[in-house]
């Protein structure tokens, strides 16, 4: 075959639009027919030591922060680190509980009538 022959950009994408299948009808029962059909979802292993390494360390976070901020009050001297440390426990905190809830609070997937090509 010579170079020539060889079929262009612009032409494959006007012969693809011109012989592009139609869109199938949006269908609201076939997600919900095709999830029926699928197995029971499983609790991986790995999940459930992955909540509890969050678990641990947000207890352990909780328990230093605590512990340092009682050790700041007896001392009768606050200083602004001793409230940087603080706030960056809480940071600490907020994010490993919302590493474990985050999951959760996800949207589900679109239906197949707002999929549009």
């Amino acid at each position: 075959m010579k170079n020539n022959d060889y079929i262009n950009d612009e032409n494959l994408r006007a012969l693809l639009k011109e012989h592009a299948r139609q869109s199938a009808p949006p269908s609201p029962w076939f997600t919900k027919k095709v999830m029926n059909r699928l197995p029971p979802r499983r609790v991986r292993t790995v999940a459930v030591i992955e909540y509890a390494v969050y678990a641990v360390a947000a207890v352990l976070t909780a328990i230093f922060a605590t512990a340092y901020g009682i050790d700041c009050y007896r001392s009768g001297v606050v200083t602004i680190g001793n409230l940087t440390l603080l706030a960056i426990y809480f940071g600490i905190f907020a994010s490993i509980i919302w590493l474990g809830v985050s999951p959760w609070l996800e949207e589900e997937r679109p239906d197949a009538e707002n999929i549009r090509g």
